[in-house]
């Protein structure tokens, strides 16, 4: 008679998930992220967890929300612990995707004239530093080739335009 593999038992994919959500909620505490961590979109959330060094929960499993509603309870817990005790928590975040991505996210960047700007010649997206500068094409873009005046010359790259 064989015995059940023990690391496949309800009570270890249980442990796990708390151990997860310990260390989920330890970052989540110490970057400034609050309860509300659970509610943000799955990139954000996976995104958190590797910064956690936490193998993300599946996204389809109900492992997923569970762990996250696990780790909104910790934090929870622990805002109530720091206020009984007197403990100053790190200074909340005002934007959790920003907090957790480093970066300003998309909702937070402010809308820029230079932003999403074309190139008319080869129709990709102009570098807004290129636009800032007086450019309307790519360098490459506003290069063309001059036929040869003489024989035996090669035709030469002549920009068209200066801004």
């Amino acid at each position: 008679m064989s015995r059940p593999d023990s690391a496949r038992t309800a009570r270890a994919e249980r442990c796990r998930q708390e151990d997860e959500a310990r260390t989920l909620a330890r970052w989540c505490y110490s970057h400034g992220i609050g309860p509300a961590v659970g509610g943000q979109a799955p990139p954000i959330l996976r995104a958190a967890a590797r910064r956690a060094d936490v193998s993300p929960p599946h996204l389809g499993s109900a492992g997923h929300s569970a762990t996250w509603g696990l780790v909104a309870d910790l934090l929870t817990a622990r805002a109530a612990w720091d206020r009984a005790h007197g403990q100053q928590p790190p200074p909340h975040v005002a934007c959790i995707a920003c907090a957790i991505i480093e970066a300003t996210c998309p909702q937070c960047t402010p809308a820029s004239p230079t932003m999403g700007r074309t190139c008319p010649s080869c129709k990709y997206r102009l570098d807004p530093v290129l636009v800032a500068q007086g450019f309307d094409l790519h360098p490459t873009c506003d290069m063309e080739v001059l036929p040869p005046t003489n024989m035996g010359e090669v035709g030469r790259w002549v920009r068209r335009s200066w801004p």
